[in-house]
C-alpha cells in the first residue's frame, strides 16, 4: 500500500511490481469465467460469479492502464494521485476475486 508523501522512486517501484500482477489477474479472471461454464452446477451462483469475475477483470484492466499511465507521466504529483487510485482499484479487484472464489466454491460443492 502506498503511503502519502512516498518518494517517487518508491512509487514507481510499487507500480512496476503491481503492473504485471494486475495483467495476470485480469487474464486469470477471464480464464475462470471460461472454467465456470464447464463446471458450475447452480445457475444462480454461476451467473453471479461470472458477472463478478467479469467486473474484476475490467477493474484489473483499468488498474493496469492507470499504472502504465502513472509510470509514463512526468509529474510526480500526478503519479502519486494515480498510484493511490491504482491501489484502491487493485484492492477492490482482489476483494471481488476472492468473493467470486467463494461463490464458485459453494456453487460447485
Amino acid at each position: 500500500m502506498l503511503r502519502p508523501g512516498s518518494p517517487p522512486e518508491q512509487t514507481r517501484d510499487l507500480l512496476l511490481r503491481v503492473l504485471s500482477v494486475q495483467a495476470s489477474l485480469a487474464g486469470f479472471s477471464i480464464a475462470a469465467i471460461g472454467l465456470m461454464r464447464f463446471s458450475a452446477r447452480s445457475a444462480a451462483f454461476s451467473s453471479f460469479a461470472d458477472d463478478l469475475l467479469g467486473a474484476c477483470a475490467l477493474v484489473f484492466l483499468v488498474s493496469t492502464y492507470l499504472s502504465f499511465w502513472a509510470l509514463r507521466t512526468r509529474s510526480d504529483a500526478r503519479m502519486q494521485r494515480l498510484a493511490r487510485v491504482v491501489d484502491a482499484l487493485f484492492l477492490a479487484g482482489l476483494t471481488g476475486l476472492v468473493g467470486a472464489g467463494f461463490l464458485i466454491l459453494y456453487a460447485v460443492a
